[in-house]
């Protein structure tokens, strides 16, 4: 036997150690997945019973999306600078407390503030754990461990709006938040006693905090703008500022990224058109995707009457087929571009939204499942096509700065998407709390931001990559 060889029960041994590794990457991945999917079924329940205003419920969804997205792009350069074992325990730690904290929260003010908390944790777990499970399988075997670490965790994407509306009907909506407890020790306890060594970059660097601290404000001011401005009015002063705010600092930011030398974002890729055309796609994708993640179920709760465990089932309805379309459009787009698939399944998106704004004044169940089914089909399928469009088109060295663009503009279409749907349906529904119009327009509005999604799916590519 050669030094180098392994022996049978070393093996057998590690093999069972990259198994719980796996095991608890895909745990946490699927409790942030439970937050991001299964908070928007307690809504209703919250808007109730902390006696709530409308855009202080639509906070407690966005405060975690706003900190989510300002802050993911630095989970990953953390983990290269300060080792992903590190990086990770905190993150993991951060999002448990802020969980029990959000759990016990006695008041609206301060589940939205632990909620912001719990944002900052999920931003340094999400792209921690994908690299701790690359670095714990060799290559033969990594595509297969990332595969199952996705498809573990999408279980819990679908199922989390069901489990949620279960817990809600038996026990309360902090059991929501309840349950990320248990789950985050659990997942700590094993990452303690597998996760055996560090890595981090053997080079020093410097990182881009004026770049994060610009494009972190900047996202702030435009979200806080938007969520306010029903309160507020569009015209009033305290809004006009933010607004400028916003522009003030994105264009900072700009300058920023473009004269560092290792820019927190490597702008320059934006100017492929193909490149920008499909990372606005993502954009706008998740701005309808939290239009009906957070929205649909207040709807079905507010103005169908109904409890929050059917409110999760068919929320769960919208999302099960995520998990059969995202293989079967990268077969597709392999064989025939991404540009016609997404464009179909764009139109097929359109038609989603429409159906839903048109079948939400008869608030019947039947009338709406069809329309959340061709969400469930057309709306993943659209952004598999341009994420495959846009790494497609950068070259190898460029595809991990490709990434994080790709992650930053879903995580910031996700927070904008919630605060602009959310005040098109504060303006249509006046000085009432609700109304089944406000909820009409908020879906109208999803279907338009589908005709541009459809417009910009003309500029990807028309045949499969060589």
């Amino acid at each position: 036997m050669t030094p180098q060889s392994t022996a049978p029960g070393t093996e057998i041994a590690d093999r069972r150690h990259r198994r719980w590794v796996l095991v608890a990457m895909s745990g946490a991945l699927a409790m942030t997945f439970i937050d991001e999917t299964g908070v928007g079924v307690a809504l209703a329940t919250i808007h109730r019973e902390l006696h709530a205003s409308r855009t202080g419920t639509h906070w407690v969804m966005n405060a975690y999306m706003l900190t989510l997205a300002a802050f993911v792009a630095v989970g990953g350069r953390l983990s290269d600078i300060c080792g992903r074992r590190r990086t990770f325990a905190v993150g993991l730690a951060v999002f448990g407390l802020a969980s029990l904290f959000s759990a016990t929260a006695p008041d609206l003010a301060l589940l939205i503030t632990w909620r912001a908390v719990q944002g900052v944790g999920a931003a340094l777990v999400i792209p921690t754990a994908l690299a701790i499970v690359s670095q714990t399988f060799p290559p033969a075997e990594r595509g297969r461990a990332v595969g199952a670490y996705i498809g573990a965790a999408s279980v819990f994407y679908v199922i989390g709006p069901l489990l949620t509306g279960a817990l809600i009907d038996q026990i309360s909506w902090r059991a929501v938040f309840w349950i990320n407890v248990p789950i985050a020790c659990a997942v700590g306890l094993i990452c303690a006693t597998t996760v055996r060594h560090d890595v981090r970059s053997g080079r020093r660097e410097r990182f881009d905090v004026p770049g994060l601290l610009t494009n972190a404000a900047g996202l702030a001011a435009l979200v806080v703008a938007l969520m306010q401005a029903p309160a507020w009015g569009w015209d009033s002063l305290p809004a006009g500022l933010l607004y400028a705010a916003a522009v003030i600092l994105f264009a900072a930011f700009a300058l920023i990224e473009l004269r560092r030398r290792t820019p927190l974002f490597d702008l320059g890729i934006l100017r492929d058109r193909v490149f920008s055309s499909a990372v606005a796609i993502v954009f706008l994708v998740y701005v309808v995707y939290l239009g009906l993640i957070v929205f649909a179920p207040l709807f079905l709760q507010h103005e169908a009457g109904l409890r929050p465990l059917l409110a999760g089932l068919a929320l769960a309805i919208a999302l099960g087929p995520i998990i059969a379309v995202a293989p079967v459009t990268g077969h597709v787009v392999d064989r025939v571009g991404s540009r016609l698939p997404a464009l179909v399944t764009a139109l097929t998106a359109i038609v989603a939204f429409a159906w839903l704004a048109l079948a939400a004044s008869a608030h019947s169940l039947p009338w709406i499942i069809p329309a959340l089914l061709l969400y469930g089909i057309s709306i993943p399928a659209v952004y598999n096509c341009a994420v495959t469009a846009a790494q497609n088109t950068v070259a190898d060295e460029h595809r991990g700065q490709a990434s994080g663009i790709i992650t930053s503009a879903a995580q910031m279409g996700a927070t904008i998407g919630i605060a602009v749907i959310g005040a098109v349906i504060a303006a249509v529904s006046g000085s009432a709390d609700y109304t089944t119009a406000g909820f009409q327009a908020g879906f109208a509005a999803c279907a338009v931001f589908s005709v541009l999604i459809a417009l910009l799916a003309l500029a990807l590519p028309h045949a499969p990559s060589p």
